[in-house]
């Protein structure tokens, strides 16, 4: 009986009868195969559907890439639209600020420089009556008492620094 395995049981038995499954179904069960008498091949494209799907498939996927492309290049074109409108409108703002901020620069040195001319003009005038207020003869201070010669004043007491009212006269 060790004979009779060693020889026809285990792999060999087993292998002949996997090989005439595989073998009958391959002569029974294919359709497009050595027997077929077709034109078309086994493999790619078999049939005129497929070929028509697979065309299909691939102008659809060409569309979508391009309609894909297209709305990317539409959307930055529109944000690069709405960047320039908004970079047109902050320029506006700032050169509006810049005008104002130069109005009233101009109005506050038209205001200095108002102050300076009458400040100059007001400063010559102030010396002039500085001077003419220097060179009058002060008023004299006299007292209610007093006796004198008709040809003499009466001085109470007071320098020469009081009677030209403190001013350095030559």
């Amino acid at each position: 009986m060790q004979m009779d395995e060693k020889y026809y049981g285990g792999f060999n038995t087993w292998g002949i009868a996997i090989f005439l499954i595989i073998l009958f179904a391959a002569f029974l069960g294919n359709r497009g195969g050595w027997n077929n008498n077709s034109a078309a091949p086994a493999y790619g494209c078999n049939a005129v559907s497929n070929c028509q799907v697979e065309k299909q498939g691939i102008i659809d996927s060409a569309r979508t890439q391009y309609l894909i492309e297209n709305t990317a290049r539409q959307t930055q074109e529109q944000t690069m639209a709405g960047f320039s409108a908004l970079g047109t409108k902050i320029d506006f703002y700032e050169y509006q600020n810049l005008r104002d901020q130069l109005a009233q620069e101009r109005t506050k040195n038209v205001v200095l420089e108002n102050r300076v001319y009458s400040d100059a003009k007001f400063n010559a005038v102030e010396a002039q009556l500085a001077s003419i207020s220097c060179r009058m003869l002060p008023k004299p201070e006299v007292t209610g008492i007093g006796a004198v010669c008709p040809n003499a004043g009466i001085i109470n007491g007071l320098g020469i620094n009081s009677l030209n009212g403190g001013c350095n006269m030559v």
